[in-house]
């Protein structure tokens, strides 16, 4: 999705089950290449205050950043992370919810943020509760609504 060169508009997931884990999982690496896109801006401007950019250094962006193995991988971006997604919808979700993880996910995300669950999926809830014996007592969002405005 970053580097799209299917044009500029943002798109609308849908998913269901996997899929919608599969969702959930990209909206958080959006929302890390996010906090990496305002990083680099923040120190453009402040390295820029007195000079004039082209308009080609303002549409591609570069920010050098560590791996897990110590290399260092540039990164360009076309544009800003968050406006890629406009509306999100999950369906049957099997993820345990975490408020402050939907939330900044919401933040990548320009329209709606949708959670449609069912308290009546037997299936959901127990496969959840076998695979993640550790999670019992959390809120599986399938099963239950997340409180998060949008």
């Amino acid at each position: 999705l970053l580097e799209s060169n299917a044009g500029h508009r943002p798109i609308s997931l849908v998913g269901y089950s996997l899929g919608a884990r599969v969702i959930y999982k990209c909206l958080r690496e959006l929302t890390r290449h996010q906090e990496k896109w305002e990083e680099q801006q923040r120190h453009k401007q402040n390295s820029m205050k007195g000079s004039r950019m082209s308009i080609i250094d303002q549409e591609r962006s570069q920010v050098t950043t560590k791996s897990n193995d110590g290399d260092k991988e540039e990164i360009t971006y076309v544009r800003e992370p968050a406006s890629i997604v406009e509306d999100v919808i999950l369906m049957g979700c099997p993820l345990s919810v975490n408020l402050e993880s939907w939330a900044s996910c919401k933040e990548v995300i320009a329209g709606r943020f949708v959670n449609c669950f069912s308290r009546e999926d037997m299936i959901l809830t127990l496969m959840f509760r076998y695979k993640n014996i550790k999670s019992v007592f959390a809120t599986v969002g399938g099963i239950a609504p997340v409180n998060i405005s949008g």
